[in-house]
């Protein structure tokens, strides 16, 4: 597997050039990140995604394609791509075994900055506007969530590495709806003693700051589908809503619009395929699965 995805990514070495431009564009000191180093961090990154994919049917390639639309999404007109962030955070890297060849402290401190100052505001306004009527301080959430994903990424004894998955905004959005949501938790029990760094899951487990991205992952995945479910007509758009958001019983989503079962089956039909195409454009695979681990 491993080979057939360097092959892959070395015959797309113009995208990932790209990409490196993009970075450059954005305040990327230039040759801080050479592009044989973003190739073979890309390359680790796509087979650790694709392990279990069968190359013998087929399956290996069209995970792969889906996999690299996610990360060029977002190119076209100016707008940063999943690789392009890639490049930036390999240049924030201080970990002894992550960080780029010829590696500079300062230059590193300069990249990290450039990344908060790009990306704070909006994690803030995220925090505030689902947040802030609850009382809960979006800039100490929003500090706690950087503090987090800095440790597990960018710092020297960094516990893991930026996969390049999902926006590097997107992961420290979600790292901050759970410290809100694990204050909030902390309120309602009478234990909130000040949030600190080491926060804790909403359930009272700890905090995997190995994988942060993988909630990111999940956020951006519910940010896609709602704007996928947006563009439905109305009736397949409520009906999807009912049934997959909701989650009601097509018998209760058809008493509740006062409809047959079978319109309610025949919007849901609809609505599936159309999400299904939209999803697929914007690079998620087998969204049918994944929407029922995310949509809460």
């Amino acid at each position: 597997m491993e080979e057939t995805v360097k092959q892959f990514a070395r015959a797309r070495s113009g995208e990932l050039e790209e990409a490196l431009h993009a970075a450059a564009a954005a305040g990327l000191p230039v040759g801080v990140v050479p592009l044989e180093h973003l190739r073979a961090r890309v390359v680790a990154s796509l087979v650790g995604q694709l392990l279990g994919a069968s190359e013998a049917s087929g399956q290996l390639g069209a995970r792969l394609e889906e996999a690299w639309s996610r990360r060029t999404r977002g190119m076209s007109g100016g707008t940063s791509s999943v690789l392009s962030e890639h490049a930036w955070s390999l240049a924030c890297e201080r970990h002894p075994d992550l960080r780029v060849p010829e590696f500079d402290e300062d230059v590193a401190t300069e990249c990290f900055m450039t990344v908060y100052d790009g990306n704070a505001p909006a994690v803030e306004r995220f925090i505030q506007s689902r947040f802030g009527a609850q009382g809960i301080d979006a800039e100490a959430i929003a500090a706690a969530a950087w503090a987090q994903v800095y440790d597990a990424y960018w710092s020297p004894d960094a516990s893991g590495e930026f996969r390049g998955q999902a926006r590097i905004a997107t992961v420290v959005t979600a790292a901050a709806r759970r410290c809100a949501l694990q204050e909030l938790g902390q309120r309602a029990e009478g234990t909130l003693g000040g949030l600190e760094t080491g926060a804790e899951l909403e359930d009272g487990g700890p905090v995997d700051a190995s994988d942060p991205a993988s909630e990111g992952m999940a956020l951006e995945f519910e940010r896609d589908f709602q704007d996928c479910l947006g563009h439905l007509p109305p009736k397949r758009r409520l009906t999807a809503h009912l049934l997959w958001v909701d989650q009601l019983r097509p018998s209760e989503v058809a008493e509740r619009l006062q409809v047959s079962r079978m319109a309610i089956s025949n919007h849901s039909q609809r609505a599936s395929q159309a999400l299904a195409e939209c999803m697929g454009g914007k690079g998620h695979e087998s969204w049918e699965n994944a929407k029922k681990q995310v949509l809460r």
